[in-house]
């Protein structure tokens, strides 16, 4: 289970958050894994993970929370902005989210809508 979470933490998770964000650029990518054309880099550091359950009678909902960094791909040192993201809940109350990647993905996919709102707002992008 550990390696599981470890190798979605990786891979999964972020693309989870990547999708999402992405979605909100009306299908034109602004964000992905590998960054080779990009000339800043989203660094998101997961601070703390609530795995919530779902069980059918019984559930949780999983939360997260996170910081955003985003610097120049060239000088990764250099800050230019930094967000905190705080209780980013993932999945339903009622139902799905059965499996655990599902359940925190959510909370990457909620993270990413947050962010990308902040930066339509601000006219970012």
């Amino acid at each position: 289970m550990l390696k599981e979470f470890k190798a979605d933490l990786d891979t999964a998770f972020p693309r989870y958050f990547i999708n999402m964000f992405n979605m909100y650029k009306k299908h034109v990518a602004v964000a992905d894994l590998d960054g080779a054309n990009a000339d800043y880099t989203m660094i998101i550091n997961t601070t703390f993970i609530e795995p919530g359950y779902n069980v059918g009678i019984s559930s949780k909902r999983p939360e997260a929370a996170m910081d955003v960094s985003i610097v120049a791909k060239d000088n990764p040192d250099k800050v230019l902005a930094k967000f905190e993201i705080t209780k980013s809940p993932g999945g339903s109350l009622f139902g799905s989210g059965y499996t655990f990647k599902d359940r925190v993905g959510g909370c990457y996919e909620n993270a990413a809508t947050r962010l990308a709102s902040y930066f339509l707002k601000k006219k970012t992008f």
